[in-house]
Order: structure tokens, then sequence, then C-alpha cells
């Protein structure tokens, strides 16, 4: 069947904004590779928040991606400010961080991410603690005491989960990974369609605008056909209905 942009229902998909290319830390199980020095722009920011807005949609979990998203706190604050400004609600919010970066303003960036959420009910930050990153121990009680504000103090529902990647066996080879690990594991599209909705994925916008098909690949890997869909300055519902009359593989049957 051919698929039209108007078949596609936006309704509280889930929504990541690779919000900087900058990181503080050069792992080996890097899925990314190489940091770069680049921040999103605002105009792809407010772009996307619009096309929302334009079709009444709301977004399900609203993720910040990186690099490391705490190295571009002013792009978050500014994503919440332009939802609020269009009146577009999402439901919850996540990232994970690397853990290494904690000031004075953090614990009032996840009170304005949790009082403009919808509900939060799996609203949540995993903080990485593993074999892989650099040692965190001396932020790793404040994050802790973050949490323990937040979940015992102020009763709220945010999940603070302290982990990391998993074993070099189960990582994906790409970036780093791909250079340092034996892993059998390949990069593919999470996202698929019914001819309706949108399943198994979430919308991941980059910095420069691109939508891609999974948030699970390199700097360089997300330059390929198979896995970007196109830029968001051509219409989300355009470019993703394009991708799947490319790829009916990730269409399923009604």
């Amino acid at each position: 069947m051919k698929i039209s942009p108007s078949d596609i229902n936006l309704d509280g998909v889930d929504l990541i904004f690779e919000v900087t290319r900058m990181c503080n830390m050069a792992c080996p199980h890097c899925i990314r590779g190489d940091a770069q020095k680049i921040n999103i722009k605002k105009s792809v920011i407010t772009d996307v928040l619009e096309q929302f807005k334009a079709d009444n949609h709301y977004i399900g979990i609203l993720t910040f991606s990186g690099g490391e998203p705490l190295l571009n706190v002013r792009a978050i604050n500014f994503i919440i400010n332009e939802a609020k400004r269009l009146g577009v609600a999402f439901d919850s919010f996540w990232f994970a961080t690397n853990g290494s970066i904690f000031r004075n303003s953090t614990k009032q960036l996840i009170e304005t991410l949790y009082d403009s959420a919808e509900s939060n009910e799996i609203s949540g930050i995993r903080i990485s603690i593993d074999q892989y990153h650099d040692d965190i121990e001396d932020n790793k009680y404040r994050w802790k005491e973050l949490s323990e504000y937040f979940n015992e103090y102020v009763g709220s529902k945010i999940y603070f989960e302290f982990q990391g990647a998993p074993k070099p066996q189960y990582l994906i080879a790409d970036g780093r990974a791909k250079e340092n690990y034996y892993t059998e594991k390949t990069p593919e599209p999470s996202i698929t369609f019914d001819g309706r909705n949108l399943y198994g994925g979430y919308l991941y916008i980059t910095v420069d605008g691109d939508l891609i098909s999974t948030c699970d690949l390199s700097y360089e890997s997300m330059m390929l056909p198979e896995f970007r869909i196109g830029n968001i300055r051509d219409g989300i519902k355009n470019i993703l209905a394009e991708y799947f009359n490319k790829y009916p593989n990730l269409v399923s049957e009604q």
C-alpha cells in the first residue's frame, strides 16, 4: 500500500532531541565515535515543535541525548520553554548522563522538567557508573542525594537509575564499540509503522535537524540512507511517509 503523510499519526510519539555532540569523556564503548563541537540549532527545535502544534499532537517521552546532554542545558531549557509557548504537551522526560557534571542549576533543571511534564509516569534519569566510564566518585553522592530529595522528600515519580552500558558482547557494533570490542550485534532501524501508528521506536532529531530511525548509531552511520529518514524542514510526516514507502519491510499489516 502507498503511504501518505496524512496516514501517519504522531500523537503520543516519543521524541528525542540530540542537544549536543560535545562530550567531556572518550569512553571506549561509545557508539557515537569521536565527540564533535556541535550544538543543536534553536531553529531545529522550534521547527519540530511547531509541526507538533500544527496538528495538535502531544509528545510521549521527551528525551535529551548527546554527546553529554548536560553540556547544553541551555538547549534543554529552550525546548521546555518553546513547548510551553507553543502549547505542546509532553507526558514524561528522560535523559542519560555520564554523571561527571553536577552544577547548582542541575536540581533546578530537573524540577522544571518535572513541573512541565503532564504526568511523569515514566520520567527518569540514568547516571552511568560502569567499567567503561571515568570514575565519578566526586559527584556520585550528589546525584544520590538528589534522587533522595526528589523521591523521598518531594515524593515525585522520577526514577533515578545508577547503571551503565551492557557487557561487551551486547554492545552494538558501531563507533568506538566496533573498534574496541568484539560484538556481532549490528545497528538496525527501531521504528516501524502499521498504516496508522508508529511502533517500537521514537523520533530522533539530530543537531542538524535530521530524523533518523534509531538512536543506536555512530555520527557517521546517521548519514546512511537506511537510517537517515530525512530532514525535518521537509516535514516530519512527509519524510516518514517517503521512508516507509522506500522500506516496506518496516510496515506491518493493520
